[in-house]
């Protein structure tokens, strides 16, 4: 090569070669630095362009969603388990994704699993204390959401059912998918604000398929929501999103999916086209099985 040339030529040692192609590297080096300062500094800043965009939207359409949900890919798992909105359940039939969800790991819950194969059985709450994979302080977040089957006589009893001063004690039978507000303010236990929030929950989801959506619904407990199933039912009549030409803004609207999910969907589906079910929507990076299972009736293919 022409520099290899000019070093014969000036006949520079073994040494001073070596300590020229050393400069020579560095200064390449040097040369492309700002190049690379300025494309990672780009990246970043179109990263946070998208994320300003999604607070917009949040603040636009009212949505109730954590912003710093943006920052949620650098959680680690015990602070992601710590988000899960715990909510009734029968600790003898629950899956081992459900116990995972609750923060327990694979193995811990096939402990739990194992036990019940093998005959066990939860009769009582404090009977879940005595498992020693669950720790006291597990144990004390997810008491007071365990229903056994003796439980279920709750509904039934006048604790959750007593009437409200200046409400109609009669019997009530009310579709939460197509009632208005005042309407829902006739269920006993739920003023304007709370009939105002199963209200909207039910529009962003698309519908309530199930009454125990409504726990999640802020402020709904789970006394006041036993109380509520005698006087509540349902007809199916939900808004359904189309998977494949729904645009960021729509996809975020829905309670079951954050920002982060959004992101991969949209980019999944930039990059391999159009879903063609919901086994596809699996292969998303960061929607589980367990999002889909929740999702499948809200989607359109």
């Amino acid at each position: 090569m022409w520099w290899g040339k000019i070093l014969d030529h000036y006949k520079f040692s073994e040494k001073e070669i070596r300590g020229i192609r050393v400069i020579m590297l560095v200064g390449l080096v040097i040369y492309f630095i700002p190049d690379a300062v300025n494309y990672l500094s780009s990246k970043q800043e179109t990263e946070q362009e998208f994320h300003l965009r999604y607070i917009q939207v949040l603040r636009q359409n009212d949505i109730d969603k954590p912003v710093d949900v943006y920052f949620s890919n650098r959680e680690s798992e015990k602070e992601k388990r710590k988000r899960v909105k715990l909510k009734p359940f029968n600790p003898n039939i629950l899956t081992q994704q459900e116990w995972v969800e609750l923060g327990l790991s694979e193995k811990q819950a096939n402990v739990i699993l194992n036990y019940i194969k093998k005959g066990g059985k939860f009769k009582k709450v404090e009977d879940l204390s005595k498992i020693f994979v669950i720790s006291p302080k597990l144990y004390k977040e997810i008491a007071p959401f365990v229903i056994l089957p003796k439980d279920q006589n709750l509904i039934k009893s006048n604790v959750f059912n007593q009437p409200i001063p200046n409400k109609k004690s009669t019997q009530l039978n009310i579709d939460i998918n197509t009632n208005s507000v005042e309407e829902l303010e006739q269920l006993t236990g739920i003023g304007k604000v709370l009939a105002t929030r199963i209200l909207n929950y039910k529009n962003k989801l698309g519908g309530y398929i199930n009454k125990a959506q409504l726990l999640e619904v802020y402020g709904i407990d789970t006394p006041r929501y036993l109380g509520l199933l005698t006087q509540i039912y349902l007809t199916e009549q939900l808004k359904k999103i189309s998977i494949n030409t729904a645009k960021f803004e729509e996809l975020i609207n829905h309670p079951y999916l954050n920002y982060n999910q959004v992101r991969a969907i949209i980019q999944y589906r930039n990059q391999h086209g159009e879903f063609s079910s919901i086994d596809d929507l699996k292969k998303v990076y960061l929607i589980t099985e367990a999002d889909c299972k929740r999702l499948a009736p809200y989607l359109l293919f």
